[in-house]
């Protein structure tokens, strides 16, 4: 596709690229296609697109060899979510249609490519694969997925295998070993897994997000490969994307909630059966603290607080937070304690089958809740649909998160500040049975009350957690970096700026910047930046630079 426009009044197809101003540069240009006809309503034609996309397309990621673990062989993959397939294909890029697709892929020998549908035939010359793709079932364009490189597979079950790069592929499988019981335990709550294989790629280290649920081929972060299959949480949640989201999508981006909220319901359900209601408690507590957090960065009556915010003509991404995810999960597990876990999970079955391979809003899952309940109409009188569901700031009614294991990591944190670092708890030992929720619990209370850390608190963790605040897992070094920071401590700033060069997943990266900014040290994170930003995916760098404050685009090279 060409960027003129064309009189299309002299073409057998004519079309044309439509600037829009201001909203152009959010949503891009449309492309209006214009037929030489009158068609009729339902009539089937093909139309055929031939558009090339630009290096600097924002839905592909391009990488050198140098920021592989290889180091020898370039790497591709896309992001799409919310509207960057629009940079890759001339589809209509809304998760409101859905479309099956085939591709044909050429790569140089010896690399691979997997892509968001399932392999059907393989060619080779001299010197390419060449690999055809089909998605049988519809997805939404955010959906279409790529990623290229020297990769390999490895099978950790029936239905599931990792992909990754060789260097890596045996500790990824291991870490991942249990994903078919994954599988097993969505599927015991809500039914049939129906799209054949999952596979994971565990992704290069600036991978911006902690995954995404791209059907067949899930994109994992390196960072929840941390040795103790702690950080398989997120891939529970990508494996529930499969039901909420891939199989029934948003309607629209105002109500992603439908993809996330009821993700999370699905996410922490499984992790009551794998793991208990204790564990599931813990990660309901954290969840409540991160949005707590996002909404304050917000305001509390912020239009980006409610279940359905307004976007009016605003990039999708923009209200991105926790919000979507964890108030829609309250909202979820209050519907439940109306009605029983058993009807509830009747009613997401139900609702999972009355909307499979469809796109549905919030109106939809609303009227086919008033729909299945009819016959509980005391409940259903209750239900303050427009305060859960427009109303702006925290859930009216927040799930049961009270277990002692939170007590446990809570007061071990108040211990530390009541001890002054004088001296360590007397149980401090503990901390090392923890689960990971539980471990990034006692950090983030700690943080929250950084105000009352001093030298020699930090001082007096770092010599009782040593190994753990030296290790890798970036769930507890982020807000421990954090705190260090708080304190200025000097022997630390050498490992924030190694931690802050080789970890793109944004979810750790804006914190730690954000905190340098507010000690004062705006120039020396600039200078990490400029350092790194070619190492950030763009979605990384646009965010990393608002909390900057640079305008000076010549500072981004993309």
């Amino acid at each position: 596709v060409h960027g003129d426009v064309r009189d299309y009044k002299n073409l057998e197809l004519g079309f044309a690229i439509i600037d829009e101003g201001n909203l152009g540069k959010i949503l891009g240009k449309k492309l209006r296609i214009y037929l030489n006809q009158k068609v009729k309503r339902g009539t089937v034609f093909s139309l055929t697109v031939s558009y090339a996309t630009f290096p600097t397309s924002d839905g592909l990621m391009w990488m050198g060899p140098s920021q592989t673990a290889g180091k020898q062989y370039p790497y591709l993959y896309s992001h799409c979510e919310p509207i960057s397939c629009r940079s890759i294909a001339p589809l209509q890029d809304t998760p409101s249609i859905k479309s099956t697709y085939t591709a044909r892929v050429k790569v140089p020998k010896p690399l691979k490519a997997f892509l968001s549908g399932n392999l059907t035939s393989v060619e080779s010359d001299d010197t390419h694969n060449i690999l055809y793709f089909q998605s049988q079932i519809p997805i939404p364009s955010y959906l279409l997925a790529i990623v290229a490189g020297n990769l390999v597979e490895g099978s950790t079950g029936p239905r599931t295998s990792v992909i990754s790069e060789p260097e890596t592929i045996e500790d990824n499988m291991k870490e991942l070993s249990l994903l078919e019981s994954y599988v097993e335990a969505i599927e015991s709550y809500i039914g049939p897994y129906v799209w054949g294989f999952y596979k994971i790629v565990i992704m290069p280290p600036s991978f911006p997000t902690g995954g995404m649920e791209n059907p067949l081929l899930t994109f994992g972060s390196p960072t929840i490969i941390v040795g103790d299959k702690s950080g398989t949480n997120v891939v529970v949640h990508e494996i529930s994307h499969s039901w909420t989201g891939n199989l029934v999508t948003c309607s629209f981006w105002e109500n992603f909630w439908i993809n996330e909220g009821l993700d999370v319901f699905l996410e922490r359900t499984a992790g009551r059966i794998l793991h208990g209601e204790d564990y599931a408690r813990v990660d309901i507590y954290v969840g409540y603290q991160t949005l707590i957090d996002d909404m304050k960065n917000f305001g509390f009556d912020s239009n980006f607080t409610s279940l359905t915010p307004i976007l009016k003509g605003r990039h999708p991404y923009d209200p991105f937070s926790s919000v979507p995810y964890e108030k829609g999960f309250h909202f979820a597990k209050y519907l439940e304690s109306l009605v029983g876990e058993a009807d509830m999970q009747n009613y997401m079955r139900h609702y999972i089958s009355s909307f499979s391979f469809k796109s549905a809003s919030t109106e939809d899952f609303v009227n086919l809740f008033l729909e299945f309940f009819a016959h509980k109409k005391d409940v259903l009188e209750q239900i303050n649909w427009e305060l859960w569901l427009k109303g702006p700031g925290l859930p009216p009614r927040v799930a049961d998160y009270s277990t002692h294991l939170v007590d446990q990591a809570l007061n071990l944190a108040d211990e530390y500040i009541k001890l002054g670092g004088d001296a360590s708890p007397m149980n401090y030992k503990e901390f090392f049975d923890y689960f990971t929720n539980q471990k990034i619990l006692f950090m983030n209370s700690l943080l929250n009350k950084v105000s009352s850390i001093t030298p020699a608190i930090v001082q007096r963790l770092s010599d009782d957690y040593s190994d753990v605040l030296n290790g890798g897992n970036a769930e507890i070094l982020a807000p421990w970096y954090r705190i260090c920071i708080s304190i200025d401590r000097q022997d630390v700033y050498p490992k924030i700026e190694v931690f802050l060069g080789k970890v793109g997943r944004m979810k750790f990266l804006k914190p730690i910047y954000a905190a340098l900014v507010s000690k004062g040290k705006r120039d020396y994170a600039i200078s990490i930046f400029r350092q790194y930003q070619d190492f950030y995916n763009p979605m990384a760098v646009k965010e990393i630079k608002k909390i900057l404050g640079i305008q000076d685009l010549s500072l981004i090279h993309i």
